[in-house]
């Protein structure tokens, strides 16, 4: 088996033109500020600071600051000094926050159950069996490879 020509086709899947545009049509910001989102949804009660998203997505610490400010000015968050350390902002989601999250994840799901319906019972079985091994595998891969490369490559299949 030629795992190149396999990993040539993955690639070509995800990059087809007819399709880049509709996976583009959500600017990155948006992407993100779902991301950030839902990242605050399931950190709930936890302490998250600008830091923390900064790392996690890789980008500067003025990107961060400005899609924050737009997340602020939408309700979506709080941000609150760190009563432990005067020097850090925390953030926090807000309820409409909370519910913008929710819908988030009801849409992804919802998509998901339909895509997963229309493969039929076997193969959808097979499939997320499948997601899991790879997942993983991408994983530990990106640890020894560039990881931008792979924050591309995961950009355009989610």
């Amino acid at each position: 088996m030629n795992f190149d020509t396999l990993a040539n086709e993955m690639i070509q899947r995800r990059f087809d033109p007819s399709q880049i545009q509709t996976k583009l049509e959500m600017s990155k910001t948006n992407k993100t500020e779902h991301m950030i989102l839902y990242y605050l949804y399931m950190f709930q009660g936890k302490k998250v600071y600008p830091k923390n998203l900064q790392q996690l997505f890789q980008t500067s610490s003025a990107r961060i600051a400005g899609i924050l400010k737009n997340m602020e000015a939408d309700g979506l968050l709080l941000r609150s000094i760190d009563l432990e350390d005067n020097r850090k902002v925390m953030l926090s989601i807000t309820p409409k926050g909370i519910e913008e999250a929710e819908h988030l994840h009801d849409k992804m799901k919802q998509i998901l159950t339909n895509t997963l319906e229309d493969m039929g019972a076997e193969d959808a079985l097979t499939f997320v069996r499948l997601d899991h091994k790879f997942h993983l595998s991408f994983i530990k891969a990106m640890d020894e490879y560039n990881n931008i490369v792979a924050m591309i490559f995961l950009y355009y299949i989610n």
